[in-house]
């Protein structure tokens, strides 16, 4: 389960008041393909490199940045009867349709823009967030644009998106 913070045709998650809902949540059905090859060599390094990284280029027919590995184990194995050493390795790729982003953003975290402070012109000095009206709580954070400016319409709400994975060539691993 994934937690939410815009509706399936891209809306943020807020109350008639504008208000974040936080708890909404939904279950992601990502494709997962499965790949085992036998190598005479294998890096560990670069299986850790790979498993904080998301596909830099198209692999099996998805776009870059929307594969990310899942698992990445081996084996060695000595075969006695051929005398050989090899690695049995297997891959397991997880697949992320990207719903409201780019195939690039697939992998990111998203999450409402909203905070505590704002700024009341673009590029200027911070200010405590003022919240307008007659019940007005300046301990709940406000909406903001992507200047810092505070958003009063849910439907103009802006969305952080923050890289959390590298970017390499899946097609290299030799599967």
């Amino acid at each position: 389960m994934e937690e939410l913070d815009q509706d399936f045709d891209g809306g943020p998650l807020v109350n008639a008041n504008g208000e974040p809902i936080k708890g909404i949540k939904t279950e992601l059905v990502d494709d997962v393909l499965t790949l085992k090859r036998n190598f005479l060599n294998f890096s560990p390094y670069v299986r850790g490199q790979y498993r904080r990284a998301v596909n830099s280029d198209t692999f099996a027919e998805w776009p870059p940045g929307t594969a990310k590995v899942k698992q990445f184990d081996a084996s060695n194995v000595i075969d006695d009867s051929l005398g050989v050493a090899y690695w049995q390795v297997t891959l397991k790729v997880q697949f992320r349709y990207p719903y409201n982003t780019t195939p690039l953003k697939a992998w990111y975290s998203r999450t409402l823009h909203q905070g505590y402070n704002e700024r009341y012109t673009v590029g200027g000095p911070v200010f405590k967030a003022m919240i307008k009206g007659p019940k007005a709580d300046a301990n709940k954070p406000v909406m903001l644009d992507i200047n810092g400016l505070q958003i009063h319409d849910p439907a103009n709400a802006f969305f952080i998106e923050k890289k959390l994975y590298d970017s390499l060539p899946f097609n290299a691993l030799g599967f």
